[in-house]
């Protein structure tokens, strides 16, 4: 295959198992004035540090906020959907909330308004989180270890600009990853990411000059992607620990997208777009010379539809702390064309569409994830792939919380490296890396949780937790291999991370054994949640 639709296993990281204290249709913010008539006459920027200016009394804690630059302000006011002049409403000023907790740099931020003797005043309050990471971590299934090292800064200087160096050691190779992320570096619109990586087998590296869809009213979108790829693809069969497939794969793609909206309003949108992408790319055995890479190019166009529904909850992904959950309803349908005249064998075309939807439920939410593509040609289906997920979260308690997941999906022809994949940073915790690969693949969890201790010291949230997994991955016409496990789980979550960051994970497992695996008992330890998405 050599246009690619989405073959992806898991379509959105839809929920999480960490417990929920507060779940609302609407934010956790404290009541505000809203009227038609009244419009802002001032805004009144608060910028709390990492300890607000009630914990600093701490030693500790003013030492650490003399290390930490606070956010500047006018990073703070780009943000802003309501100026002075403006009538002040609740949607418009969650939605300004929720977009500066999206940024990954503050713990909470809320929009409120007062009264003041010269108006309305729209009072804007954020608290940062710790930004500055030393990182030295690693995840553990059994004897096998992903580890890694490194300094990530997401906030340089107060203004938002990213940039980290990491090196990770897997069972597969080693990676040296340098990064940068530079916001509104043109007009106060555009922003710039760049990427290195390089392998013990080779380097990739990828560009980005980008103009999003930073609101539900933003008009228009536009993204120049730049990637480049040389190194190799391992393809792993049956369970097996090293690769007995693998590829040299050489990359040059440049991908130009743009998008408007047609309708948008806080309630939801319509948006039309199209997408041109241009690349030179060959796939050969290891050790087979690539004198000239192959021309392909693919134009595709697509409608999205969406009617906003949000959410604000505490110790959701975390372990505390408020975060936005999205169960807005959103369908979107894309058509690619990849004409002979354009590098193909034969000309095709791509139909793909996804869906998402939400629903608060009196004790929790739920979320439903649907994904479909395909390529066809003058010969019938060349390859596609279709996905689903949906998870239930229940809160019986106060910190206490219940998650049910399931998802699967089925692949023909896929593109390679991305065969469904499960093992060791994803799926059954308790299975080594590519433990389960195909093109068939499932992937059922249910967890409880219990927050025994929600802030230690201000710094650190512990909770406990039970779990059971069931899944596995296969290629067609194969013999169906899956696996299974259960255990109990310790939960540690920062206090002063950015709103939405998951919690860290130490769990011992039982896997039960199977014709593949013996039965025995395997700690292993990682970030997030193992239905979280693994690409």
């Amino acid at each position: 295959m050599q246009v690619r639709f989405g073959s992806a296993f898991v379509l959105t990281a839809a929920a999480s198992t960490a417990p929920i204290a507060v779940c609302r249709a609407q934010s956790t913010q404290p009541a505000r004035t809203d009227s038609t008539t009244a419009v802002v006459s001032s805004v009144q920027i608060h910028r709390e540090n990492v300890f607000d200016k009630a914990e600093s009394g701490s030693w500790l804690f003013a030492a650490a906020n003399k290390l930490h630059i606070v956010t500047r302000e006018h990073v703070v006011r780009r943000e802003l959907l309501i100026p002075v002049g403006a009538p002040f409403d609740s949607a418009t000023a969650d939605e300004t909330a929720r977009n500066l907790r999206k940024l990954g740099i503050f713990r909470k931020a809320t929009v409120d308004s007062s009264r003041t003797s010269s108006g309305l005043a729209e009072d804007v309050t954020t608290h940062d989180s710790w930004t500055t990471q030393v990182q030295a971590a690693f995840k553990s299934s059994g004897d096998q270890i992903t580890w890694n090292v490194g300094v990530a800064e997401k906030n340089l200087l107060g203004r938002q600009i990213k940039a980290s160096v990491k090196y990770t050691s897997d069972p597969d190779r080693s990676t040296t990853q340098f990064a940068a992320f530079v916001p509104r570096v043109w007009r106060n619109r555009v922003d710039l990411s760049t990427a290195y990586k390089q392998y013990s087998d080779g380097e990739s590296g990828d560009f980005s000059l980008s103009a999003p869809f930073t609101t539900l009213t933003t008009p228009r979108s536009s993204t120049l992607d730049v990637d480049y790829a040389d190194r190799n693809v391992l393809r792993f069969f049956e369970g097996e620990e090293e690769a007995s497939d693998t590829l040299r794969h050489l990359l040059t793609k440049g991908t130009l997208t743009g998008a408007w909206a047609i309708r948008a309003s806080r309630q939801g949108y319509v948006r039309v777009g199209a997408k041109l992408q241009l690349r030179r790319e060959n796939f050969a055995d290891l050790g087979t010379p690539i004198d000239e890479r192959s021309f392909f190019g693919e134009l595709g166009t697509g409608v999205e539809w969406s009617r906003s529904n949000f959410s604000v909850v505490e110790g959701y992904r975390g372990l505390g702390g408020p975060e936005d959950i999205d169960l807005s309803a959103t369908v979107r349908g894309d058509l690619w064309v990849a004409p002979s005249a354009w590098g193909y064998e034969r000309g095709g075309v791509g139909p793909a569409v996804k869906a998402n939807v939400g629903k608060l439920l009196p004790n929790g939410f739920t979320t439903l994830n649907l994904r479909a593509s395909s390529l066809f040609t003058s010969k019938g289906l060349d390859s596609g792939s279709v996905a689903a997920q949906g998870v239930l979260t229940l809160l019986p308690a106060p910190r206490h919380t219940v998650v049910f997941n399931a998802q699967g999906g089925m692949q023909k022809n896929p593109y390679p490296g991305e065969e469904y994949d499960l093992g060791l940073t994803f799926g059954p915790r308790a299975y080594p890396a590519h433990a389960f690969t195909g093109d068939r693949a499932f992937f059922t969890t249910v967890e409880y949780r219990w927050v025994a201790f929600p802030e230690v010291y201000k710094l650190l949230g512990i909770g406990l937790a039970t779990y059971a997994d069931y899944g596995g991955a296969w290629y067609s016409g194969s013999p169906v291999r899956t696996g299974a496990d259960a255990g109990v789980g310790l939960r540690l979550g920062s206090t002063r991370a950015a709103s939405g960051k998951g919690a860290t994970r130490v769990d011992l497992s039982w896997r039960f054994a199977s014709e593949e695996f013996d039965k025995r008992w395997i700690l292993s330890i990682g970030t997030g949640f193992p239905f979280d998405i693994a690409r």
